[in-house]
C-alpha cells in the first residue's frame, strides 16, 4: 500500500507542476503588458 501512497504523491506533484508553468508564464505576460500600457498612458499624459 505504500507504494500506491508514493506514486500518488508523484502524480499530484506532477500535476501542480504542469498547472503552475501556463500560470506563470501567463503572469509574466500581463505584467509586461500592464507595465506597458502604465507607461503607455504616463507618456501620453505628459505630451
Amino acid at each position: 500500500m505504500q507504494q500506491g501512497k508514493e506514486a500518488a504523491e508523484g502524480l499530484n506533484f506532477g500535476i501542480v507542476y504542469l498547472m503552475l508553468t501556463p500560470f506563470a508564464v501567463g503572469g509574466y505576460i500581463f505584467y509586461r503588458w500592464w507595465k506597458s500600457e502604465k507607461a503607455d498612458k504616463k507618456a501620453a499624459g505628459k505630451s
